[in-house]
């Protein structure tokens, strides 16, 4: 499942860190379900598949949002002892 996701880096160049927290906090908030839920039982493919249709079908929250001119507030991204933390326990930070 998504908490049991391996990092690995692809050749050919830099890959940009995956936001695992916004990733999994914006597919909750999308399907009306908890973190702990997608984290456990999705797989990261499906959350892609997921992600990928939003783009021409977005959530009725995202669309609201955007008419009304909510910005995102800055993400954090994970530290290297976040990511030590879920080699070592499977479980990502949040």
């Amino acid at each position: 499942m998504l908490g049991h996701v391996a990092s690995g880096k692809p050749s050919g160049g830099a890959v940009e860190p995956i936001d695992w927290r916004n990733l999994i906090c914006r597919t909750a908030c999308a399907l009306g379900i908890t973190p702990g839920t997608v984290r456990d039982g999705m797989t990261l493919d499906e959350v892609l598949e997921l992600h990928d249709y939003w783009k021409d079908h977005p959530p009725v929250q995202w669309m609201v949002q955007s008419y009304l001119g909510v910005e995102p507030s800055q993400n954090r991204e994970l530290s290297g002892d976040d990511l030590k933390r879920f080699a070592l326990t499977g479980r990502l930070p949040g």
